[in-house]
This record gives structure tokens, C-alpha cells and sequence, in this order.
């Protein structure tokens, strides 16, 4: 699954639309508030690369949802550095 959202975050897949990108976003965002998953997310490293870009080039929601997925990734003491 979180190969999938990754997939979707990455500007250059073709199949991705913005609409997609954007609940990728959410999902991840709601994944990042568990712990668990917290300290999964944070070893994506292409999904920490897209939800940045997606923080200066998305929308306002997508921007919203990044930062907080962010947030709570680096909330996750391990991840911090990674953030």
C-alpha cells in the first residue's frame, strides 16, 4: 500500500492526477497519526521527498496535509533526522 501512495506523491508518474496525488496525501496524513505507521512513513524516503514538493507546489489542502503528515512523521523521535 504505501509503495502505491509513494507512486501517486511522485510529480513525473503520468498516472498520477492532482486529485490523486492529493488523497494520497490524506491517506498518508491519516496513516502518520499512528505511531506505527509513523515510523514506516518515515523510511519512504521517496514519500518524504514528495510530500515536500508537494508542500511548495500543491494546493492549499494538499500543502495542509503535507505539513501535517510531516509534522507527525517527525513526531516519531527515530524520524526526526529524516525530517
Amino acid at each position: 500500500m504505501l509503495v502505491l501512495l509513494v507512486e501517486n506523491l511522485e510529480s513525473n508518474s503520468p498516472s498520477s492526477s492532482d486529485t490523486a496525488r492529493e488523497n494520497a496525501i490524506a491517506t498518508v496524513f491519516n496513516l502518520s497519526q499512528i505511531t506505527e505507521y509513523a515510523a514506516m512513513l518515515g523510511d519512504k524516503q521517496g514519500l518524504l521527498q514528495g510530500l515536500t514538493k508537494l508542500l511548495r507546489e500543491g494546493s492549499p489542502r494538499g500543502r495542509r496535509d503535507a505539513a501535517c503528515a510531516l509534522f507527525n512523521i517527525a513526531v516519531y523521535g527515530p524520524n526526526r533526522g529524516k525530517v
